[in-house]
């Protein structure tokens, strides 16, 4: 990569990369040879296709999981019987059409950045609670623990700084997401507590269905039921 990054700015000055929509597209077109435009083009749309396909396979799986423990409705956590989350990839894929068709391709690449960057900045935060929890029960076993707080706060301050760097829609998309998702939560917690819903509460599985099959699948149902 760094040899192709080297290559790349030795054809066109690093402005003109920076400008470009397709950086590696503009540096081989100095060189005027179809073909290997038509060979960078191929590469190019395999790899985003690739990216693609890993973001649906990975948030299909997430929805999977809170259909499954009842966040979301339970369609969502069902799975079919070659042990696949039909509908929370048919959701996934829903939605990333939505971001693509309303919003630019580099805005969604941005926007998926910041939320994993935020989600990383909630279990540095949470490892911070869980350490002070836990050295309150049992000092003596976290002694030598005692500065464990600042790594997770070098965690923290590196997301952030990373963040700032990002762009502003990006950042407004992913607080967007993280407050509307924060407050159906709320609401339901409310409602809940208040009595006016009635929150089931499910044992999770060890082990995910969607990764085993044939009787390993028929024995993990048989002990959850």
């Amino acid at each position: 990569m760094l040899s192709l990054l080297v290559v790349a700015i030795g054809l066109i000055p690093a402005s003109g990369l920076a400008s470009a929509s397709a950086p590696l597209s503009a540096a081989i077109g100095v060189l005027h040879n179809p073909y290997l435009l038509i060979i960078i083009a191929i590469g190019g749309i395999t790899a985003t296709a690739g990216v693609v396909l890993t973001g649906i396979l990975g948030t299909s799986r997430v929805l999977y999981a809170m259909g499954r423990d009842n966040e979301i409705p339970g369609t969502f956590g069902k799975i079919d019987k070659f042990g696949t989350p039909v509908y929370s990839i048919l959701l996934s894929m829903a939605i990333s059409l939505l971001f693509v068709y309303f919003v630019g391709f580099s805005t969604i690449i941005e926007a998926s950045n910041v939320s994993v960057l935020i989600a990383y900045s909630i279990i540095d935060f949470s490892a911070i609670m869980l350490w002070r929890r836990v050295k309150n029960d049992n000092p003596k076993h976290l002694r030598e623990q005692k500065y464990f707080f600042i790594i997770p706060l070098i965690g923290m301050a590196t997301i952030f700084i990373t963040i700032s760097y990002l762009g502003l829609p990006a950042i407004e998309i992913s607080l967007s997401v993280l407050a509307l998702v924060s407050g159906v939560y709320a609401l339901k917690y409310i409602m809940g507590s208040k009595g006016y819903i009635k929150i089931v509460k499910k044992k999770i599985p060890r082990v995910s269905l969607v990764r085993v099959f044939g009787k390993s699948r028929k024995r993990i149902k048989d002990e959850e039921h």
